[in-house]
C-alpha cells in the first residue's frame, strides 16, 4: 500500500522538547525537515560547532573533507552557511533545473538547505526562476515519488526514481 510522507505539524513531532523542535531553523526550500526525515533528534556532536543541540542533518552531503560527515552537522550550523564554508560542502546538487536559477537562490539552497535522501542522487525543481520548496514524499518501496511546490505561483510537480 502506497504511504504518503507530508508536511507534520512541528507541536505533534516526537523531538526532545517540543520547545528545541520551536527553535530549529527554517528553510525556505525544504518546508518540513522533520517530517521528511532530514533532521532528526539524535545527542551527536555537531563536526562544525561542536555543539550537541538534540536534532542532526541526516541527508546527503556533497564534501571533497576526509571526515564523514553523516549525520554529524547539526542544522543551525547548515542554515547559517558555517557548515558549507567549514567543509566546502554543498547539500543540494546544483544540476539539472536548478542550475539555470539566480546564484543567490543556488547559493542558498546548495550551501545553507537542507536536503532530503531518495534512491538515486536528488534532484530538485525549478519553477518561475528559482528553486521550488520540497514538500513531501510518497512511496511504496520503490519507486518513490518527491513532491516540489512553487513559492511564487503554488504550481506543485513531481518526479520519481527507484532503486
Amino acid at each position: 500500500m502506497e504511504s504518503i510522507h507530508v508536511l507534520s505539524n512541528l507541536a505533534s513531532t516526537a523531538s526532545p522538547t517540543l520547545a528545541a523542535v520551536a527553535d530549529l531553523p527554517t528553510f525556505r526550500y525544504h518546508l518540513d525537515p522533520l517530517g521528511s526525515g532530514a533532521i532528526v533528534a539524535s545527542d551527536a556532536r555537531c563536526a562544525r560547532c561542536e555543539q550537541s543541540r538534540g536534532f542532526v542533518y541526516s541527508g546527503p552531503v556533497f564534501s571533497a573533507h576526509p571526515e564523514p560527515l553523516d549525520d554529524r552537522l547539526c542544522p543551525w550550523c547548515i542554515a547559517d552557511g558555517s557548515a558549507a564554508a567549514a567543509f566546502d560542502a554543498e547539500f543540494v546538487p546544483l544540476d539539472g533545473e536548478v542550475a539555470d536559477i539566480p546564484r543567490d537562490a543556488q547559493e542558498e539552497l546548495g550551501k545553507r538547505t537542507v536536503s532530503f535522501t531518495g534512491w538515486q542522487e536528488v534532484e530538485w525543481l525549478a519553477h518561475c526562476d528559482d528553486a521550488m520548496a520540497f514538500v513531501a514524499y510518497t512511496t511504496d518501496g520503490s519507486p518513490s515519488g518527491y513532491v516540489f511546490r512553487c513559492l511564487h505561483c503554488g504550481t506543485r510537480r513531481t518526479y520519481s526514481d527507484s532503486a
